[in-house]
């Protein structure tokens, strides 16, 4: 389990009086992370606006001695 923040600075892509705008956003989020068999990390979490998010994950899968292979799947439920 964790509690933490995800601090965000996104470019838009539209000028306001010649300047480029960036918006900024600060989320507090709990959420869970489990190790699955085969290096696999699931993660789960939700921030205080209600948004939910679902994560697989896995690096350095190994496939044979010289092939590795990484993946990286999520879901955003709003």
């Amino acid at each position: 389990m964790f509690i933490g923040t995800d601090n965000r600075r996104e470019k838009r892509d539209f000028l306001k009086g010649g300047k480029t705008v960036f918006e900024n956003e600060n989320l507090v989020a709990s959420g869970f992370i489990y190790f699955l068999p085969l290096f696999i990390v699931a993660e789960g979490r939700v921030d205080h606006k209600g948004n939910l998010r679902l994560q697989w994950s896995s690096e350095d899968l190994a496939l044979t001695k010289r092939e590795q292979f990484d993946f990286s799947w999520d879901m955003d439920i709003e």
